[in-house]
């Protein structure tokens, strides 16, 4: 039974995330002008648009069940065509717009769900695992893994989202070259430094239960 516990707070939280995550992504793509996204079926909160089987679902299953305390997943990534974008801005700037939405979305997730917080835990942070307060573990994970992924992905390293910044500040002949090797980069991040990247979350962990406690 805890197993299972441990299994679905772990996945619900997870895909609602990914799923706000890649619509904020499809959203704003849309809004500039871009049908791609909206013909695809991605301008939707239905998680089943959005979820990727292995990343999402099988792979941090496959954690929790291993008994592994951390893990990542990853969505369907939204496909857009920025030559489509409205010419008020650069295809460049619409471009980093459409990325930056989907860590935007994740913040605005993590605030509404400490507001929710505390609402439901009004007395001071639940258990994280078991305890007589599940919706308040669900509020709770939910504010913790959405500044892990806003964090992790305004990285500037290829494939994630912050990566797009390098469109703006990199000559072309330099940003191919960090696009090309961006896979090892990210790579590398998941075995070195993951600890400071931990460390950002919680500061910013604190930071926000300190603003609604």
């Amino acid at each position: 039974m805890d197993l299972l516990y441990r299994l679905v707070f772990t996945l619900v939280p997870l895909i609602l995330s990914i799923t706000v995550h890649e619509y904020a992504h499809a959203l704003a793509a849309d809004r500039l002008g871009d049908d791609l996204p909206r013909r695809q079926g991605r301008v939707t909160l239905d998680p089943l648009a959005h979820i990727d089987w292995i990343g999402t679902v099988a792979l941090p299953a496959f954690w929790v069940l291993s008994g592994i305390n951390f893990f990542f997943g990853w969505g369907k990534p939204v496909e857009t065509v920025p030559r489509n974008y409205s010419r008020r801005f650069s295809m460049n700037t619409g471009h980093l717009f459409v990325a930056l939405a989907g860590p935007g979305a994740n913040v605005a997730l993590a605030i509404v769900s400490a507001i929710g917080l505390r609402i439901v835990s009004p007395d001071g942070l639940p258990q994280l695992h078991g305890g007589a307060n599940p919706l308040g573990q669900l509020f709770l994970i939910l504010v913790i893994l959405n500044i892990s992924l806003a964090i992790f992905n305004l990285l500037p390293i290829p494939p994630l989202d912050g990566s797009r910044m390098l469109y703006l500040i990199l000559p072309r002949h330099i940003e191919q070259k960090v696009m090309e090797f961006g896979p090892w980069l990210f790579l590398l991040i998941l075995i070195f430094p993951l600890r400071f990247i931990s460390e950002w979350t919680m500061e910013a962990f604190r930071f926000l239960i300190g603003l609604v406690y």
